[in-house]
C-alpha cells in the first residue's frame, strides 16, 4: 500500500538525530574506554586499530565508565565488531540493571569481516547515567576467543549517525 502524506509527516516528525558521542576513547585506539584493562589490548585487524577483548574466563565482561543520560529518552548505540576464535560462543552488549536498560545478542558465530551493529533503546524513567557492557562468552577458561570493537558511539535520538569522537576527546588532542 502507498504511504499517505500523514504517514510521511509522522515518520519525519518522529526522527530524532543526536550526533554527539557520549562514549570517551571510543575509536579503538585506546584501552581507556574500559574501567578494567585486564585482557584488553589494541590490535590492528584488517587495517583498523581496534580494542581486542580476550576470553580469559568463560565470561569476560568489559564496562565503560558511567555516562550521563536523560530519563525516558531514546538513545542509539552503534559500533563495528568482529568475533574470532574456535572457542568463542557469543557476544552481547548490555547495560545494567538489565530490566531498566537493554541486553542484546550481537552474534553467536565468528565473523570473517567487520560487521556494523546499531540499535535504539529508551532509558528508564528513573535513570540518569549508565555504563555499556561488552560480554564475550567462550566455551572454557583461557579460550581461543576474541572480540574486536571500534568506533563505538552512544548518541541521543533514534538514528545512528557516522562515528565521531566525543568532544572531550577532541579537546584532549588539542591540548
Amino acid at each position: 500500500s502507498k504511504a499517505t502524506q500523514s504517514d510521511i509527516d509522522t515518520a519525519v516528525n518522529n526522527l530524532q538525530i543526536g550526533g554527539r558521542n557520549l562514549v570517551l576513547n571510543s575509536k579503538g585506539d585506546s584501552r581507556d574506554i574500559f574501567t578494567d584493562l585486564f585482557a584488553t589490548s589494541i590490535k590492528e585487524l584488517d587495517g583498523f586499530e581496534s580494542i581486542r577483548i580476550r576470553g580469559r574466563t568463560e565470561t569476560m565482561d568489559k564496562r565503560t565508565p558511567y555516562m550521563s543520560v536523560l530519563p525516558d529518552t531514546e538513545y542509539t548505540l552503534s559500533f563495528w565488531y568482529q568475533m574470532k576464535g574456535t572457542e568463542a560462543e557469543y557476544t552481547r552488549v548490555y547495560s545494567y540493571p538489565v530490566t531498566n536498560y537493554f541486553d542484546r545478542l550481537i552474534t553467536d558465530s565468528n565473523t570473517s569481516k567487520w560487521e556494523y551493529y546499531s540499535f535504539t533503546f529508551k532509558t528508564h524513567h528513573s535513570v540518569s547515567s549508565l555504563p555499556l557492557m561488552f560480554r564475550l562468552r567462550s566455551s572454557k577458561p583461557n579460550a581461543d576467543a576474541y572480540l574486536y570493537v571500534r568506533n563505538i558511539k552512544l548518541e541521543k535520538g533514534n538514528k545512528a549517525t557516522d562515528w565521531t569522537p566525543a568532544p572531550e576527546d577532541v579537546e584532549a588532542n588539542i591540548e
